[in-house]
């Protein structure tokens, strides 16, 4: 390890490339919460608060016919939590952050680097990269 973690989380601390404190921009899509309607026996309506349909997920075609339909449902399930996933990626990039800046200006350097070398060790590293790169692509960017 070298002190690169350290000027990473100095970096945060000194809100150099912290995308949080961006003015908040309203939202395209139509607001959640969002739930998998079952309405008439469907498999896949994706339908807003108020029932309105929003989506019908699907199978892939080679997957074709009713033993499928389960995955389906999968689809639409995970469509349906995308307004509540996008809200929690956001809220997981600002706590990551506010921990980095804690991190950075009450945590001597020794301690920080080992703590960077667990993250990685746990499978953690580039989290941060992952989780902006799912809230850009959610939004269209």
């Amino acid at each position: 390890m070298t002190n690169d973690k350290h000027d990473q989380c100095a970096g945060l601390a000194a809100g150099e490339n912290d995308t949080t404190a961006a003015a908040p921009q309203r939202q395209a899509f139509t607001p959640g919460p969002w739930s998998v309607s079952t309405e008439f026996g469907a498999f896949g309506d994706v339908v807003d608060a108020d029932g309105g349909y929003l989506a019908m997920a699907q199978q892939r075609a080679e997957d074709h016919g009713v033993e499928n339909q389960p995955t389906r449902q999968a689809n639409a399930h995970l469509i349906a939590a995308a307004p509540e996933l996008l809200i929690s990626c956001k809220e997981a990039r600002e706590a990551s952050a506010h921990m980095m800046r804690f991190i950075a200006a009450n945590v001597p350097t020794d301690v920080m680097l080992r703590f960077a070398e667990s993250m990685e060790n746990a499978g953690f590293a580039g989290f941060g990269v992952r989780v902006q790169d799912a809230i850009a692509k959610a939004e269209g960017k």
